[in-house]
């Protein structure tokens, strides 16, 4: 990495895709290709600051970019080191003056949850919009919980990708399928295997794929057919 700034950093980019074997709506196998998402957990000076979610193609310049925006670190000239180990999925961060500390602000997303109601039909049980699709989910988590409701029969959908925190989260309330009109990340999609949830993702009208437990799906003449 080219710079004026006379800072140490590894070279630590990742592959960024993984293929994986996944099922369309109309129930045929295919090969597609998902990000493979990776925990960073920042240390500035031995001090752990945050545990971001990327997919590791340039993991010096995300913890460089992510010191500056959130005013970490005043000028790059501050900085002696950034070194990056996926082993322990850490980048340590050397400086050579103080810092300070803020909070990090998120983006807008909405999440929701249906619940069945007989063979076929569905309702609207909550609908939530956030700065960030984190806080969307727990807020209808935690809605949920005020109610007393169980998530074995729910469906959640959010417009955010489906990441290992938000497969997380779905298996933590207990519902089994999670849909997105985004993506699927390979952690998100190993440990939705793990847990045995059902994954969709580029929901669009009657149009979706199915990256895991497939077998929860019924198929319609309709959905094969568009």
């Amino acid at each position: 990495m080219a710079s004026s700034h006379n800072i140490e950093m590894s070279n630590a980019s990742v592959p960024l895709v993984h293929e994986v074997q996944i099922m369309d709506e109309a129930g045929r196998l295919k090969t597609t290709h998902i990000p493979g998402e990776r925990p960073l957990t920042i240390y500035l000076d031995k001090r752990e600051v945050v545990t971001l979610m990327t997919l590791g193609s340039a993991p010096e310049a995300l913890v460089l970019g992510y010191l500056r925006n959130q005013r970490l670190v005043e000028s790059p000239d501050d900085i002696a080191s950034i070194q990056v180990d996926w082993e322990t999925d850490s980048a340590a961060v050397k400086t050579h003056r103080s810092t300070v500390d803020i909070d990090a602000p998120g983006s807008v997303h909405a999440c929701a949850v249906f619940e069945r109601q007989g063979e076929s039909g569905i309702r609207l049980l909550h609908f939530i919009e956030d700065v960030g699709r984190h806080n969307a989910v727990d807020s209808i988590s935690g809605l949920m919980w005020l109610a007393d409701k169980e998530g074995k029969d729910l469906i959640f959908f959010t417009t955010g990708r489906l990441t290992s925190e938000m497969v997380i989260k779905g298996a933590q309330m207990g519902i089994p399928f999670l849909l997105t009109r985004s993506g699927v990340t390979l952690m998100g999609l190993e440990l939705a295997r793990k847990t045995n949830l059902t994954l969709l993702s580029r929901c669009s009208g009657k149009h979706f794929e199915i990256y895991n437990a497939p077998e929860r799906v019924v198929f319609t003449s309709s959905a094969s057919a568009a």
